[in-house]
């Protein structure tokens, strides 16, 4: 799903260093995607003071990305298979592009650096960097939640519009197997676990609900203190002033 024109984020950062030198096949990869599905671009190789390759790129997309989205796919796609012992989070980093500064002042540096493909323009590519806006939503943590998952605050606010369904985890619950069975809108969760789940995300962000609960607090004790902890018992918490007809039965099954 793009994102909201608010938080719209086009230009981007990437860095990919791997464990030894980067290959050559793993090189071509990624100038060959950046080339073709970017309209904008600067790719170059570095070498580091040690004789390690790895590259960097800014480049701009037609439309707006998600950065995780980016991330995963110049991982999986490009660098895993040519570096499988590489760990991801480290081998690839994504950044959204604020300005050229970083094309002026780092890669166009004369010393190190081996440009690979560029057909970048700082005057053009300024009517495409997030706005002064755009920046600080980004950087704020109060508004994180709504740059990163804007559907869940569209879904919550239709479910908080509509008099058809309570506002508690079963009425949440009801809410999206409307939209799952009856408008079709919407992709099946047939895993009950993880419809409970969505369901208690959904009552917390609508409620603000930031402080953990007691289940919570039992499950982090658990996990420090109870060397046999199973993951798999993990449940929702039961919500106050709700049937919970789901919650409050695996919760039961869970203690």
């Amino acid at each position: 799903m793009p994102h909201s024109p608010e938080y719209d984020t086009r230009a981007f950062l990437l860095t990919v260093s791997v464990k030894g030198d980067l290959s050559p096949e793993c090189q071509d990869g990624l100038v060959k995607y950046l080339t073709k599905y970017t309209f904008m671009h600067h790719v170059v190789i570095e070498h580091g003071e040690s004789g390690k390759r790895h590259l960097h790129a800014c480049f701009i997309f037609k439309d707006s990305r998600h950065k995780a989205k980016i991330q995963s796919n110049v991982w999986d796609r490009h660098v895993k298979p040519f570096h499988p012992d590489s760990i991801s989070r480290y081998a690839v980093k994504v950044q959204v592009c604020p300005g050229n500064d970083w094309y002026t002042e780092y890669l166009r540096k004369e010393q190190n650096v081996e440009v690979l493909a560029t057909n970048w323009d700082p005057e053009a590519a300024k009517d495409h960097f997030p706005t002064q806006q755009v920046q600080e939503a980004l950087q704020s943590k109060s508004k994180l939640a709504s740059v990163a998952a804007p559907h869940i605050k569209a879904r919550v606010v239709e479910w908080t519009a509509s008099s058809e369904f309570e506002n508690s985890v079963d009425g949440c619950i009801d809410y999206l197997q409307n939209r799952m069975y009856v408008r079709e809108d919407m992709a099946p969760i047939s895993d009950q676990r993880k419809l409970v789940e969505k369901a208690v995300m959904f009552y917390k962000y609508r409620n603000q609900i930031t402080k953990p609960t007691e289940r919570e607090r039992f499950l982090a004790k658990q996990m420090f203190d109870g060397p046999s902890f199973d993951s798999s018992r993990i449940v929702p918490d039961p919500v106050p002033g709700g049937n919970n007809r789901i919650t409050k039965h695996d919760y039961d099954k869970s203690i």
